[in-house]
């Protein structure tokens, strides 16, 4: 049957085949085929010099800090990834044995044991204003406006058995539903908690810690003696070569403010917790490539309970080729360097280390993340079991969370305002194979994100949900988009998607188009579900005729049921 909204530019007539490709190349900047340096974090240098080709291992050649230029992983007609084979993820928030997290999680956000914290989220949880949650919100919509940002103290809600807390996320974020028609998510912070924080609070207490950083004037010292000249030095002893083994960490703790240069890669090494309860503020001098001061390569059981970084950092924290990492609380305002970046070294034109099951690095966990004035707010490229509790994304060049060639991932809530006002991306967006089985080819669900937040995504292309490049296998259980610029959802070239649940009803308000694309008969967007919607000035668009299967379960469009494509 074919679609009853109408397009802007008809199928078939040559305007439309003139405007999608160019449309398509202008909100898609990176993918199979780009230059290595830029897989590797390659952006625009800000003050510095773009980056040419690869250097060895596919990791950008000098350059400045990462800006709005092209995204790691980024988007086109073709990329490439890699997929799990496991149970899937159900709707409703709980996995299936051998699914995304074995065990699951029962609602309410506490994990099996064995299990990574599910999207089990409570009513009456609240993303905050600065930082953390102060008690939940009612169910009128309005967050809270305590709480200073996560720069150190821990969210009050309290944390569950290795997992998100008991207060938690909200049923919709900002309030149970989301906000109401014209309402406007939190304006800083991120809802949740981290069992990680907890353990390791911000409190002035040192006990427990190896090494205990300290700064005294300009002078920086561990566990009270030496006369490092500066806190690079002086992390750079405590860290020394981590603990003997996962189970006997090395346990450092940052104590004060203090600054790294922006052309230092600040190495954390194996089996480390490193608490970084002062803030770190990145400064010039610039220059190199892969330079963070939260950076490991090639390293494997890592924790930071606290992180909080400011100035002018190529990369918040960048994981490469790295196993068994866990962030607590992290508080990323940077001015436009990329937040952060979880990748297997994706590299090569081919991009054949990324092309199978077994290339992804496994074992990534986020509670409760805050990025701001950044290109990409986190990025995981050719990685596989990841949990994430809540990403508050806030005036990102770029995606918000952006995940590529990466299965098995739960996430509690993606929360973005003023995202990819220019550059085509998404609040939440998955492209280069994401949640593929490169064993069979398809995407098995193993993809689960309790709710997505969009607001203001604008400029010309600011868009809320955006999958694409023979991406899927994903369930979305609740969105709460409006205000989004350019579309409030494209999925194009993407298989196996479920946006919405029968219990909770999403929204979709005044923003750009509902628009389902593909090229060809090959490269289509098939087997879509969506359920329990209300649309409104807001318009459904298809590209083609309809895919082959979608359903539309009680959706409607300003007041009318929506039945296309059926």
């Amino acid at each position: 049957m074919k679609a009853l909204f109408s397009l802007n530019i008809l199928p078939g007539s040559p305007l439309f085949f003139l405007a999608l490709p160019l449309a398509v190349l202008a909100a898609c900047s990176s993918e199979e085929g780009e230059d290595p340096a830029f897989s590797s974090g390659g952006h625009l240098a800000i003050g510095g010099v773009a980056a040419g080709g690869g250097a060895t291992g596919g990791e950008t050649a000098s350059g400045g800090l990462a800006a709005g230029g092209a995204a790691t992983g980024g988007s086109g007609n073709e990329g490439m990834g890699t997929g799990g084979t496991t149970g899937g993820v159900l709707t409703g928030g709980t996995t299936s044995t051998g699914g995304a997290f074995s065990g699951g999680t029962p609602t309410g956000g506490t994990t099996s044991t064995g299990g990574a914290p599910f999207g089990g989220t409570l009513t009456g949880g609240t993303t905050i204003t600065g930082g953390a949650p102060s008690g939940g919100t009612s169910a009128g919509g309005t967050t809270s406006t305590g709480g200073g940002t996560p720069s150190g103290g821990t969210p009050t809600g309290g944390a569950s058995t290795g997992g998100m807390s008991s207060g938690g996320l909200s049923t919709g974020g900002v309030a149970t539903g989301g906000s109401s028609t014209g309402g406007t998510p939190s304006t800083g912070g991120s809802s949740g908690g981290s069992g990680l924080a907890d353990e390791y609070p911000c409190d002035e207490s040192t006990d427990g810690y190896d090494a205990v950083v300290t700064a005294s004037g300009s002078s920086w010292s561990v566990n009270g003696g030496g006369g490092h000249a500066s806190l690079l030095a002086a992390l750079q002893a405590a860290l020394a070569s981590g603990g003997a083994s996962e189970d006997d960490k090395r346990r450092v703790l940052l104590v004060d403010d203090g600054e790294i240069p922006a052309d230092a890669q600040m190495r954390i090494p194996s089996n480390t917790v490193f608490n970084a309860c002062g803030t770190i503020t990145v400064v010039e001098p610039g220059g190199g490539s892969d330079r963070s001061p939260c950076y490991a390569r090639s390293a494997s059981h890592i924790d930071i309970p606290h992180i909080t970084i400011r100035g002018i950092a190529q990369y918040g924290c960048f994981f490469r080729e790295t196993e068994g990492v866990h962030i607590g609380v992290a508080d990323i305002r940077l001015s436009g360097g990329l937040g952060m970046r979880f990748d297997n070294n994706p590299g090569g034109n081919d991009w054949a280390n990324s092309a199978s099951n077994t290339a992804r690095k496994a074992g990534f966990r986020l509670d409760d993340v805050y990025v701001e004035n950044v290109s990409h707010g986190v990025e995981f490229y050719g990685i596989r079991d990841v949990s994430i509790g809540a990403i508050v994304a806030r005036n990102t060049s770029q995606a918000g969370l952006m995940l590529n060639n990466t299965v098995n991932v739960d996430v509690g809530l993606v929360d973005g305002q003023g995202v990819s006002p220019g550059a085509g991306y998404a609040v939440f967006r998955m492209a280069n194979d994401n949640g593929k089985d490169w064993d069979t080819g398809s995407h098995p669900m193993s993809i689960h994100v309790g709710k997505v937040i969009a607001r203001e995504s604008g400029g010309s292309n600011g868009q809320g949900i955006f999958c694409l490049t023979d991406s899927g296998g994903v369930t979305i259980d609740e969105v709460d988009l409006e205000n989004t610029a350019s579309n409030s959802i494209w999925l194009e070239w993407c298989t196996n998607v479920v946006i919405g649940n029968p219990n909770t009803q999403s929204r979709i308000h005044n923003s750009g188009n509902v628009f389902i694309s593909y090229g060809t008969d090959t490269r289509m967007s098939n087997d879509l579900v969506f359920e329990n919607i209300a649309i409104t000035g807001t318009s459904i668009v298809f590209n083609h005729d309809c895919p082959p299967n979608i359903d539309w379960i009680n959706v409607t469009r300003d007041g009318s049921s929506v039945s296309e494509c059926e």
